[in-house]
């Protein structure tokens, strides 16, 4: 007997589009690929020929218990596609131990009890993922949002619903995956029932804020800073950022975060530039481990530098700490404001003409700097538009060699 070919990925890729990722006829989004025409019968995968149907129907189907014309109407109207989401699904969370993986860092609480909240990263004050117990039951929140702050994912209390407006998204196993293009993922997460959820890989964005998560790292864009693998236990906030903090424990907090004004091309950039350099040094160190005798390779000596304060103007090299707040038609932007912000002259992280306009001046000075979002820029509300920065420098630092 010839042994079935596997579906390809692009075909399974179209049909979960066409069928708004979840069982057609339930909205389900554990399913699985069911041939319409009898595979014995036609022997290929044709995309328009294939539907998704959750274990209950399918098994219905294969058993005669489903008429193959109610399988062809609903794959004409598929569930989700008519309520825009998919169906609940009841995520099995239990117990007091709880963590949250995010690319190599880690959040835990050992002993969650009644009435307590977890919550390991929080943006603006709103919990992305939270953990609570509620007479002894744990209870999992969580939510992604898109580039737009439109919830994509959602999780209150174990019930999970997700948008099915998105390009692409796949539930394998224990895997759910969103993408926003080809080879684009916005989000992969891994559930662990009964206390552990693991964001394998993709973006976190809120107001502005945006964190890249891989394996081995878990980087933020708008300031291009590595949180190198962060451990916190029993905190009851992980990371906040933004504001109002919690005025509870918090393992790391970050105000001020520049919003809209970063560079993204120059963040991941660097991000890529910094990743291949530590690859490429774990390499190096683990030929040396398994030949010792083999020399790494020679690297030049470079004095060390640090930063001194210095009463002179601003130059394309310098370090600033700074207030600044952009207004469009005289009226604030929301994520255009900092206060005590450090930038360090030349990395290209704000808008063009931004550090133009701080060159020169001194400790003390305000002033306006009259700008335009490039017409390319990554926030739709923002593209092209004209903007006024006021801004207050309180600290210049130069780079001088090391004693």
């Amino acid at each position: 007997m010839q042994k079935r070919p596997a579906v390809p990925d692009g075909i399974k890729r179209e049909v979960r589009q066409r069928c708004g990722f979840g069982c057609v006829i339930c909205g389900f989004p554990l399913y699985e690929y069911e041939h319409m025409m009898e595979w014995a019968e036609v022997k290929r995968h044709v995309a328009d020929e294939i539907t998704l149907l959750c274990r209950e129907h399918h098994g219905m189907k294969t058993d005669g218990l489903l008429p193959k014309q109610d399988v062809l109407d609903a794959n004409a109207n598929p569930y989700n596609l008519q309520i825009g989401t998919s169906k609940n699904v009841l995520l099995r969370y239990s117990g007091k131990y709880v963590a949250f993986y995010l690319g190599d860092s880690c959040f835990r609480y050992e002993n969650l009890s009644n009435n307590s909240f977890f919550a390991p990263l929080v943006i603006d004050g709103l919990a992305m993922v939270g953990f609570r117990v509620e007479n002894d039951k744990l209870l999992l929140n969580f939510v992604a949002f898109d580039e737009l702050n439109k919830p994509i994912v959602n999780i209150v209390d174990n019930e999970m619903i997700y948008d099915t407006n998105q390009w692409d998204i796949e539930w394998v196993a224990q895997t759910l995956t969103v993408r926003e293009g080809k080879g684009k993922i916005l989000l992969q997460l891994k559930f662990e029932p009964p206390g552990i959820i693991r964001f394998i890989k993709g973006r976190v964005l809120r107001n502005g804020v945006e964190f890249l998560v891989g394996k081995d790292y878990f980087f933020n864009s708008n300031n291009s800073n590595f949180f190198g693998s962060i451990s916190t236990n029993n905190c009851a906030v992980g990371i906040a950022v933004g504001d109002p903090l919690p005025n509870c424990g918090v393992g790391i907090a970050i105000s001020g975060i520049n919003r809209y004004l970063f560079d993204r091309k120059e963040a991941r950039q660097f991000l890529r530039q910094s990743l291949n350099k530590k690859r490429v040094s774990i390499t190096e160190s683990s030929n040396r481990i398994k030949d010792p005798q083999k020399p790494l390779k020679h690297q030049p000596y470079i004095q060390p530098t640090t930063w001194l304060e210095s009463n002179t103007p601003v130059q394309s090299d310098s370090r600033v700490v700074i207030d600044f707040e952009g207004f469009i038609d005289s009226v604030p932007f929301e994520g255009g404001k900092a206060e005590s912000f450090v930038l360090q002259m030349g990395q290209g992280r704000m808008i063009p003409g931004f550090e133009d306009g701080l060159i020169g001046r001194k400790v003390g000075d305000s002033f306006d700097v009259h700008l335009s979002f490039p017409s390319d820029y990554h926030a739709e509300n923002l593209k092209g538009k004209s903007t006024v920065f006021h801004i207050t420098i309180h600290k210049i630092e130069n780079k001088v060699l090391a004693a």
